[in-house]
């Protein structure tokens, strides 16, 4: 059992952003492989897309996980943020046992339509320092004690540097490691300089790439770690002493779970861990991720969750490029 002052992989606390604009985003879409087009109109994908996401809210709820939801109505092209569905990529929060007090980072984005994410309300809100305006449902600030320390990294844009959030990094909280795959969206420079303001002593790094050979965009496309468990794609990462490096470092202190690169096509990577109302761990994920993992590798999920919860969400997938996990900020 984890004591209230030891640091705790998992949250029952996420931010969601509402799909209120969202379509393919073609500037993303330059090295997000695993977006796709399709023949459904902009309206179309919109619709089905809300309906997805009211979904994934609905199952997070029902299993006790507070949802904070957050919607942005694009007031003219300045204001046009397709990917505000998933806002891990522009900030994260950490508990003051991992870092010594309370902290929220920023952090620098590629795509000019993505840094336009970071919008001034809704860090207001995340830092408690409004009166909740931009909360649709939840009670984010009411409940926010306030954050100690402030990093922001978001200067590094002017250089041309990258760090895209919990997309650029898989973070070990208890044992104090971050993973990252390289790309043009996860640069060294910047991971440096987050390890170092945030107090990290281990940083992990690898070059992925996917079935046809080009580079992974985003880290937890293809590993995810829970308190116990680590998922990853071992065979996206052809440098054989990266890879090696890589699984000694998992199974230190984690029950691993490889997957193959059709699994993470599936978005079996893209999951995330967190605490439902009884303080238990469950595993979030995609229906299509729940039915691409294996039998014998739920099993193994499920000796260190008490469940596995998931939601379809194909549309936001397929065009988007990202998961359930892409989805969740902690």
């Amino acid at each position: 059992m984890t004591l209230p002052n030891e640091p705790r992989q998992s949250t029952n606390t996420v931010l969601m952003v509402a799909p209120t604009q969202f379509c393919l985003n073609k500037d993303a879409a330059e090295d997000n492989h695993f977006m796709t087009a399709t023949g459904l109109t902009p309206e179309t994908i919109t619709k089905k897309a809300l309906d997805e996401f009211d979904g994934l809210v609905s199952v997070l709820r029902s299993h006790g996980v507070d949802v904070n939801v957050f919607t942005h109505e694009a007031a003219d092209e300045a204001d046009f943020t397709p990917d505000a569905v998933f806002p891990n990529n522009w900030f994260s929060t950490h508990r003051a046992p991992e870092t010594g007090v309370r902290t929220l980072v920023l952090y620098p984005m590629k795509v000019p339509n993505r840094q336009r994410e970071r919008r001034p309300e809704l860090i207001a809100d995340i830092e408690g320092k409004s009166e909740g305006a931009g909360v649709v449902q939840g009670s984010l600030t009411a409940s926010n004690p306030g954050f100690g320390a402030k990093i922001d990294l978001t200067h590094l844009e002017e250089q041309g540097v990258f760090l895209e959030g919990t997309g650029s990094m898989v973070i070990d909280r208890v044992n104090r490691v971050v993973y990252a795959c390289t790309s043009e969206r996860t640069h060294i420079k910047a991971l440096e300089e987050w390890a170092s303001a945030i107090g990290y002593p281990n940083v992990v790094t690898f070059l992925s790439t996917d079935s046809n050979g080009l580079p992974v965009y985003h880290t937890n496309v293809v590993m995810a770690i829970g308190t116990g468990w680590a998922v990853v794609c071992a065979d996206s990462v052809a440098n054989q002493t990266e890879r090696d490096l890589l699984l000694s470092s998992l199974s230190k202190h984690h029950e691993v779970v490889t997957i193959t690169h059709g699994q993470v096509s599936s978005f079996c990577g893209n999951i995330l861990e967190l605490r439902d109302g009884h303080d238990r761990p469950v595993i979030a994920m995609s229906t299509q991720a729940y039915n691409g993992f294996t039998d014998a590798q739920k099993s193994v999920l499920l000796k260190h969750a008490h469940d596995l919860v998931h939601a379809a969400i194909p549309v936001i997938e397929t065009v988007g490029g990202g998961g359930v996990r892409c989805s969740l900020a902690e």
